[in-house]
């Protein structure tokens, strides 16, 4: 990464940054470490959470690291998320693991139910428009 790429680069303390592929690929993250100041990437899915697991975490989780491979999902973050403890060997299987358990399940609708709900709203829309004109006299 320049200098020029990024107006934190000589005072930013995140050892993942966006902008630096070998941190993205070979990097950790504990929740008491820096978190990437940059707007332009703020959107980004894995810095989000960084944010949630910061605000989350307490004493405890902060001895456990996350890598940017755990952080880019969709996950249910609660207070007290644990990432993976650094005294143990890890391997992309264990990472699996841990995305897996906290992962965002989407359900599906079947075509019934989608039906049903497109009835209820197609209802409540209706009453909406009806309570309008009602209170326009």
């Amino acid at each position: 990464m320049q200098k020029w790429e990024c107006r934190h680069f000589e005072t930013c303390e995140a050892p993942l940054c966006p902008l630096d592929k070998v941190s993205l690929e070979h990097g950790i993250w504990y929740p008491d470490e820096g978190i990437c100041k940059a707007k332009a990437y703020q959107s980004l899915e894995w810095i989000k959470n960084q944010k949630k697991i910061k605000k989350a975490s307490d004493s405890n989780s902060s001895d456990t690291y996350y890598t940017v491979r755990m952080l880019n999902n969709h996950i249910i973050v609660r207070k007290g998320i644990k990432g993976l403890d650094p005294d143990k060997a890890v391997s992309k299987k264990d990472e699996q693991v841990w995305i897996n358990a906290r992962k965002i399940k989407k359900k599906t609708l079947s075509q019934e139910e989608k039906r049903k709900r497109l009835e209820a709203l197609k209802k409540a829309r209706e009453a909406k428009k009806k309570n309008r004109v009602r209170d326009s006299v």
